[in-house]
């Protein structure tokens, strides 16, 4: 059976150094603690290499190479210091012969394997199917490290990460990047103590805004030579558009471009801290009604024109920079506010939330890499609140492309801000009870839509404290016994062997009935 390889750049970790070490030329399965490199047929040390590039190139010509890593033989020694020592992970044969060259690529391989048109894209996080719900935790501690208390609680999560605001008190609002390594470090270091392999931990970057809290887009703003990376105001192109006092990024300009994709993205991977997915906000919020006919802070509104060429010019860039974590093995979760052309169908009033573009446009832009999209008000979206269409109309019109979604096999992590019941010492030990009211109706919808690469988190803001274990995730519907089925333009339900699941969206109604 061809096994699917996901690298992991080992230069981080010494430990992984030494480990490397002992297997080479070894043709034995091998095992690494953090799931990135399992149950591969056969590794081939192919020897020194001077640049990664170099090591993913020689993969990449062979279709029966499953992907590859690497990691720096001995940095005492002057000759190979820079040098990266490159392994291939080989399926189905124990040499590095010619011969297999025959055996194709698999298309369920993992982000090692380069850009494959139509591969599968892959779960980001452990995916157990469908046993227990996989939940989301994304907070930050403004004043430093989290204790082992809060650590037990992010451990719990299935996929686990830090906002913005981490460390920003002791930071002073600057080294947003050193102040979340240290976080995840220290997170890190903490679940390897205990043996928790199965939560995936992420850190956050921003795509439409140059936020002053992070070290490279701060000095980017501050130096005149990158004056046109930023959004001007169309009427007087003087004036450089500004929200709460930091600029927007203009992705038309391919200097602008090329700094985020191999300047500010490649620090990501030049960080390495523990992290195997990173979190992108507003990916492309400014031409998907944030600028919409109005204005936004100091500008004015921009025309469709200009609208459309901005989201097209953003969406080239995402297919530079998904490419760029991939190789160094990195998933992106993208904070996407498009939707699929077909979400507005079946009687309601539907609306293009994006001018220029659908979701299907970034769907086959990225076509052959490995990302996940993000829902920050599941299953609604911004700027979709205004007329025509209300609110019974918005919400299936947001469902209706989540299930498009599942059914493409896209992972998603859909966050809702609806109150819920954080679990305590009693219900902890009662079995799980289905959820009433808006915290029933948003769980519902996830459970309409979900696949198995689906994760589902709640919290009232982006701090530690806004976060716990609701009494919800320990609900356990089971696997579904079909795709959801719309009974009507508001209505979808779906079967699973624990559940039944019921959503109207005219009247926000959800049920889940246990079996």
């Amino acid at each position: 059976m061809l096994v699917a390889c996901i690298f992991w750049l080992l230069v981080a970790s010494v430990n992984a150094v030494e480990y490397m070490s002992s297997f080479m030329n070894d043709t034995t399965t091998l095992q690494f603690d953090h799931g990135a490199l399992k149950n591969l047929s056969t590794q081939v040390d192919i020897g020194i290499m001077n640049d990664a590039s170099q090591c993913s190139a020689r993969c990449f010509s062979s279709p029966r190479c499953a992907g590859y890593t690497w990691f720096t033989p001995d940095t005492n020694n002057a000759t190979q210091k820079y040098a990266l020592h490159c392994i291939l992970c080989v399926v189905n044969s124990s040499d590095s012969g010619a011969a297999a060259n025959s055996i194709p690529m698999p298309k369920d391989c993992g982000i090692g394997c380069g850009q494959i048109s139509g591969r599968k894209l892959m779960s980001p996080w452990p995916s157990k199917g469908y046993d227990a719900l996989p939940t989301l935790w994304f907070g930050a501690n403004k004043t430093g490290l989290d204790s082992v208390e809060t650590l037990q609680l992010v451990g719990r999560h299935t996929l686990s990460g830090y906002g913005w605001e981490q460390g920003i008190t002791t930071h002073q609002a600057e080294h947003s990047e050193l102040a979340q390594a240290e976080a995840i470090i220290h997170a890190r270091d903490y679940f390897d103590s205990v043996g928790n392999n199965h939560t995936t931990l992420f850190v956050y970057r921003q795509i439409q805004v140059a936020l002053s809290y992070f070290d490279i887009t701060r000095d980017a703003v501050s130096n005149p030579a990158y004056k046109d990376f930023w959004l001007h105001d169309e009427e007087n192109t003087s004036v450089v558009c500004l929200t709460q006092g930091m600029p927007m990024w203009n992705f038309t300009n391919s200097n602008a471009e090329d700094f985020f994709v191999n300047t500010f993205v490649e620090e990501l991977c030049e960080e390495q801290a523990g992290f195997t997915t990173v979190y992108f906000d507003e990916v492309d919020d400014n031409w998907c009604g944030f600028f919409g006919d109005h204005g936004v802070g100091n500008c004015s509104a921009y025309s469709n024109e200009t609208q459309a060429a901005q989201l097209k010019a953003t969406y080239k860039m995402l297919r530079s920079m998904v490419q760029k974590l991939n190789d160094c093995g990195l998933i992106p979760i993208l904070a996407i506010f498009n939707l699929y052309k077909g979400s507005g169908g079946n009687g309601i009033i539907g609306q293009k939330k994006c001018i220029g573009a659908y979701e299907d446009d970034l769907v086959e832009i990225l076509d052959g890499l490995q990302w996940a999209r993000f829902y920050e008000q599941w299953p609604d979206e911004f700027y979709m609140r205004n007329p025509p269409a209300g609110e019974r109309d918005r919400f299936a019109q947001v469902l209706a492309n989540g299930v498009l979604e599942g059914q493409a096999g896209i992972p998603v992590v859909a966050h809702t801000g609806v109150d819920a019941t954080c679990e305590n010492a009693s219900s902890a030990k009662s079995p799980p009870v289905a959820p009433t009211g808006a915290a029933a109706f948003h769980l519902a919808a996830f459970y309409i839509a979900m696949n198995e690469k689906w994760v589902y988190g709640v919290s009232s803001g982006w701090t530690d404290g806004n976060f716990c274990w609701r009494q919800e995730y320990n609900l356990k519907c089971g696997s579904p016994l079909g795709d959801a089925k719309r009974t009507g333009p508001y209505t979808f339900v779906r079967n699973f062997t624990n559940c039944d699941v019921y959503v109207n969206t005219d009247g926000l109604i959800g049920n889940i009935t246990l079996k």
